[in-house]
């Protein structure tokens, strides 16, 4: 099964988001289509030629101070752009720093092929943060990618990755699949490619 730029995806928003292993709680996600929505102190920050597709505002370092996760989109109709995640780190003056930037967590627009945006949501909870996909047609498929903060090395790991495919007509097809750091090894946010992870 690929779990990406697959055309047997759909748009379903997952039943719950993954911000940390121990939590079901539904986080609310807020989704923004511009800039103009972002804290002024952020806005700068948005690449050129690029829009806000999603954000969640949460401490992602762990310091009680809140901060930002951004998703940006490409202007214009390609569909199968990579798209950025931007960890904004804020400090206690409101200032806005780019702490990490990765263009392989989010899957493109195109990837959930016949349903559309893969991208359901950004989870934020105790150190964890989560992107969450869906996507699917019979085969309806969910993804959430979760990274740890890591004091220590002051960055983020891969964490864990939560795979389910669900077989609309044979659920004898059905799959779960977890991987680990027993999987994958300590992997930075900034290094994650999961055409890499097997």
């Amino acid at each position: 099964m690929a779990w990406s730029c697959d055309s047997n995806k759909s748009n379903n928003a997952p039943k719950q988001e993954k911000a940390d292993t121990t939590s079901t709680a539904v986080v609310p996600t807020v989704s923004q289509s511009d800039s103009t929505q972002l804290p002024t102190a952020a806005k700068s920050l948005v690449l050129p030629n690029y829009s806000v597709k999603m954000f969640k505002k949460g401490d992602i370092n762990q310091d009680n101070i809140e901060d930002l996760i951004v998703v940006l989109d490409t202007l214009g109709d390609d569909d199968m752009a990579n798209r950025p995640l931007l960890l904004l780190k804020q400090d206690a003056k409101g200032t806005y720093t780019l702490a990490a930037r990765n263009d392989k967590v989010v899957a493109c627009k195109g990837c959930g092929g016949l349903m559309g945006d893969p991208l359901a949501g950004i989870a934020i909870k105790n150190g964890f943060f989560t992107i969450e996909e869906a996507g699917g047609s019979r085969e309806r498929w969910t993804r959430y990618v979760t990274f740890k903060f890591d004091a220590a090395q002051n960055t983020w790991l891969l964490h864990r990755i939560d795979e389910e495919m669900v077989d609309t007509i044979n659920e004898k097809n059905n799959t779960k699949k977890v991987k680990t750091t027993k999987n994958f090894g300590k992997i930075t946010f900034d290094k994650y490619d999961s055409a890499n992870i097997n």
